[in-house]
């Protein structure tokens, strides 16, 4: 997947504010990543 600028600097700035909030993915998180990459994984191979 491409970014443009605008998209990429709003995913790094989102990236590092997450990070400083919790440092890591709750467990939830985690299974939620995992349904989202499943539900994805005929699109991304």
């Amino acid at each position: 997947m491409k970014l443009d600028a605008d998209a990429l600097n709003c995913f790094a700035t989102w990236m590092d504010t997450y990070a400083q909030r919790t440092g890591h993915y709750s467990d939830e998180q985690e299974k939620e990543l995992v349904r989202f990459r499943k539900r994805l994984s005929a699109l991304v191979r």
